[in-house]
């Protein structure tokens, strides 16, 4: 069992997934002794504020500590914060109670399931994915590292999901779609056809961003 949680970043989504944890612990007795600790940059130790918890910075942060989830949504940024944090760190995976995870499901460390997520069957998930509420991942998907999920997506079964992709609130993926690395999908775009460039894409259909 974990001794500490770390959690790095001090924005929205940070908050969101410290009250994610607050549910886990409320639900799973084995999580009640697990304390909580929030990362930061060290220039924003001093301004930083979370819910009453600790504030450290990222040069403070040792491996033996505990684990740590990067609450960030965006893949990119996500990324340099795994790169900067030392080699040896161990990942916490959090799975909110209400969300519905089968047992057919492989996921990667470093990982956060939100609140209403549903993940079905068949699935495999590369590490430091981010399902925010209330999204929903289809049969036979093979989602990519960095991934991010806004609130409200709906990913068709047997898509695969290249590495740091984000989905944008309320975007939906048809089913059979291969998705490349470093694509960004804008908020209610509707992906049909395959998406082999990165870039921003909007729009239903959507299309690539001049």
């Amino acid at each position: 069992m974990i001794k500490e949680l770390f959690i790095f970043g001090a924005g929205g989504f940070a908050k969101e997934v410290y009250c994610c944890f607050l549910d886990i612990q409320r639900a799973n007795d084995s999580w009640k002794s697990v304390g909580i600790t929030f990362i930061v940059d060290d220039a924003y130790v001093e301004v930083s504020s979370m819910k009453g918890e600790k504030v450290i910075g990222i040069s403070s942060f040792s491996s033996e500590m505990g684990e740590v989830v990067v609450a960030i949504g965006d893949p990119s940024h996500r990324r340099q914060v795994v790169d900067r944090l030392p080699m040896d760190t161990k990942y916490a995976t959090l799975i909110h109670p209400s969300a519905t995870v089968s047992e057919f499901v492989s996921i990667g460390e470093g990982t956060i399931i939100c609140a209403g997520v549903r993940i079905t069957t068949d699935i495999s998930i590369k590490p430091h994915a981010h399902f925010n509420l209330n999204t929903t991942i289809g049969h036979d998907c093979n989602i990519g590292e960095f991934f991010t999920a806004s609130p409200g997506v709906h990913l068709s079964g047997n898509c695969t999901i290249g590495n740091s992709v984000y989905l944008g609130t309320n975007s939906c993926i048809k089913e059979k779609i291969v998705i490349t690395d470093n694509v960004i999908v804008g908020m209610g775009s509707v992906v049909v056809k395959p998406i082999d460039m990165p870039g921003v894409y909007v729009g239903s259909p959507a299309k690539l961003r001049s």
